[in-house]
């Protein structure tokens, strides 16, 4: 098994008999998907995503790397099985330890906390299949199309029972080999916590179509998004405005430019 996970704090599993690297912020910080988890309340939502963004002493976001010493600005995005309406739980996390944060909500949710640490993380090569529990931006600079993973645990707050979360960076998931891997690994940690192991769900997702396409032709899309958006009748199908709405922020004034100089099998694929 190629998966190496550490057992939760509170676990009865012990150490590891090989010593795992937390990962880098670079590695942590930005955009994933939640695929799988046991919190009840992902049954009745859909396309969960979390975004990490490194908060300086100030407040305001960070370029470092020091993860240890930065705070996380955690935000928490999903619709509802019936609604394109998005929801979001915003909070934030302080570092207490190489692998843990102590999470606290922001406005209402300011009187909900939660200790949440990673168990592992690692990457998919596209070539190979090969999963390894490594952080790329440590070992090797990252390949075209690779995946990324974490697996997280996280305390019961006043509103959520304990849990574990897998993450993937691509909307489209992990591979079933990898999922049942990361499972299996689970599965050999003592303690009375990892029962809810054999709960793990997959969460919907239904926006996973878009990373399908070629670079450019969501950048052409992304133009035709920005284009159109006074008049939302006019976005093309099969794109429906949830997903518009789900990659604005990939809208910019580079991709714009770039409209011009796309190649010809860009807007034949559209």
């Amino acid at each position: 098994m190629s998966i190496q996970l550490r057992p939760p704090t509170s676990s009865a599993s012990g150490e590891l008999p090989i010593k795992l690297t937390p990962p880098s912020l670079t590695f942590l910080r930005g955009t994933w998907h939640v695929t799988h988890s046991t919190l009840p309340m992902w049954k009745s939502n859909r396309n969960v995503h979390i975004t990490y963004t490194p908060l300086s002493s100030s407040g305001n976001q960070s370029d470092g790397d020091s993860r240890f010493a930065v705070r996380l600005d955690d935000m928490v995005t999903y619709n509802s099985l019936n609604s394109d309406n998005v929801k979001k739980i915003h909070g934030i996390d302080a570092p207490v330890s190489e692998w843990a944060y102590h999470w606290r909500g922001t406005g209402w949710l300011a009187i909900a906390t939660s200790d949440w640490e990673l168990l592992g993380y690692g990457i998919e090569k596209p070539d190979t299949g090969a999963v390894e529990s490594t952080d790329p931006t440590v070992a090797s600079p990252a390949v075209q199309d690779e995946n990324q993973w974490i697996v997280t645990y996280f305390s019961k707050t006043v509103f959520t029972p304990a849990g574990i979360d897998i993450y993937s960076r691509s909307a489209k998931g992990l591979r079933n080999e990898t999922v049942n891997e990361i499972i299996e690994s689970l599965k050999e940690m003592e303690g009375p916590e990892m029962k809810m192991v054999g709960d793990i769900f997959e969460v919907k997702r239904d926006h996973c179509w878009l990373e399908t396409l070629s670079q450019a032709s969501r950048h052409t899309y992304a133009v035709i998004i920005s284009r159109h958006l006074s008049h939302p009748s006019c976005i093309p199908t099969p794109l429906p405005m949830s997903i518009s709405l789900l990659y604005l922020d990939g809208v910019t004034s580079k991709h714009k430019r770039e409209l011009s100089s796309l190649p010809q099998e860009a807007s034949d694929e559209l």
